[in-house]
């Protein structure tokens, strides 16, 4: 009994040892302090962006589109668009799409549905940074 709960445990560390490397390969290696979950100017997009805490001040391109952040004016409702049918060619699910795209101030909404129109997910824009999250 004792040696199958140590095989158990030994299986679990590794497995969240390699779940943990593949995580901060996903990221581009920046961790936390750098692009976040989903990459510069995805939903989580860190404290840095691709250069890191201290940034580099040249723009960059985010995964899904052009980084907005250092743009002074607004994104437009086209820019956001753009930036949500990116990021759902970046799921490579063939049953979502966009559906209706609200400005809601200082953020435009996009629904993502199903095929038959069924919401899945909405997903906020920031008109000043063109971060994306989620709204749930």
């Amino acid at each position: 009994m004792k040696k199958l709960l140590l095989i158990a445990g030994l299986v679990l560390i590794t497995g969240l040892f390699f779940y943990t490397i593949e995580g901060i390969a996903q990221m581009g290696g920046r961790g936390m302090m750098g692009g976040g979950m989903m990459g510069s100017g995805g939903m989580g997009s860190g404290m840095g962006g691709n250069s890191g805490m201290m940034g580099s001040g040249k723009p960059s391109d985010s995964q899904y589109g052009p980084d907005y952040r250092q743009q002074q004016n607004p994104l437009k409702e086209d820019d956001a668009r753009s930036i949500l049918e990116n990021y759902l060619k970046s799921k490579g699910n063939p049953n979502l799409r966009l559906g209706q795209i609200t400005d809601r101030g200082n953020v435009f909404e996009g629904e993502i549905v199903t095929r038959d129109d069924s919401l899945v997910d909405k997903i906020l824009v920031d008109k000043n940074t063109g971060s994306l999250r989620s709204v749930y």
